[in-house]
């Protein structure tokens, strides 16, 4: 399963008036438009059933990964700073918010996985856009992890209710726009 997304510029302010907890509280609008890099939707993310009991996930443009056994791994998203010392918070984040992760982190991953017909492997690949552009890499990656993850679990999501969940992941890594 691949789920690809372009950029978004803000084009009305550069002050973060799209930031939802703001416009929920204070009302507002924002002007915005997707953009692409040489014709091509620069963020890429990449789900597949791998027959290993394990999560692998890859961030290429971090150069970074881990392969997940247990639980353990996912504590940090769960706790106070919503792991954001992590480099790869996004990624567990995203399988605690489509609900593949338990939120309680009780039972066994190789069981849960094995449910699942399988493990998981994640390759993410933002194209050529620094982390903190300001380009809304966070959301757009975030909301391609969640449409990837809901499609490989076979559970069909309106695109309100992916929004609902972008925006609970987002709170989950105490993040306030993106």
């Amino acid at each position: 399963i691949t789920a690809t997304a372009p950029l978004r510029l803000d084009l009305s302010s550069g002050l973060g008036s799209d930031l939802f907890v703001l416009s929920m509280t204070e009302g507002g609008s924002a002007l915005n438009t997707a953009i692409t890099i040489s014709g091509q939707k620069p963020v890429e993310v990449r789900v597949r059933r791998i027959p290993e009991l394990e999560i692998r996930i890859v961030s290429k443009d971090q150069n970074t990964g881990e392969t997940i056994r247990d639980f353990e791994a996912f504590r940090s998203v769960l706790s106070e700073d919503g792991g954001k010392n992590d480099p790869l918070q996004l990624f567990k984040a995203a399988l605690v918010e489509a609900q593949i992760i338990p939120e309680s982190l009780t039972g066994d991953l190789a069981r849960l996985l094995q449910n699942y017909g399988g493990g998981l492997e994640i390759t993410a690949n933002v194209a050529g856009i620094p982390k903190g552009s300001g380009l809304g890499v966070s959301g757009i990656l975030g909301i391609a992890l969640l449409k990837a993850l809901y499609e490989i679990a076979e559970r069909p999501i309106s695109e309100d209710e992916l929004l609902m969940r972008l925006i609970s992941l987002e709170l989950r890594m105490h993040s306030l726009g993106g």
